[in-house]
């Protein structure tokens, strides 16, 4: 969610540097149709679903262990 909400903001409030700076970046990979900037925008947001997933995951698996009680740790 940081990344897109960080694209947003440099691509709506970074003025006309802004524009010719992803413009150039989108031609320098090759990105011209509308098409490809959606397959470019797709992957960039299942990463940030999958990986706050993870995190989440692993704050749950932390916080878990940390409130079994210690007869239930040591029996693993």
């Amino acid at each position: 969610m940081v990344l897109r909400t960080a694209f947003s903001l440099f691509a709506s409030d970074g003025g006309p540097a802004a524009v010719h700076t992803i413009g150039d970046a989108m031609r320098s990979l090759i990105v011209t149709a509308s098409s490809a900037t959606v397959a470019c925008l797709l992957p960039m947001v299942l990463i940030e679903v999958a990986s706050r997933q993870l995190i989440g995951a692993s704050r749950y698996h932390a916080l878990r262990t940390q409130l079994q009680p210690a007869s239930l740790r040591s029996s693993r």
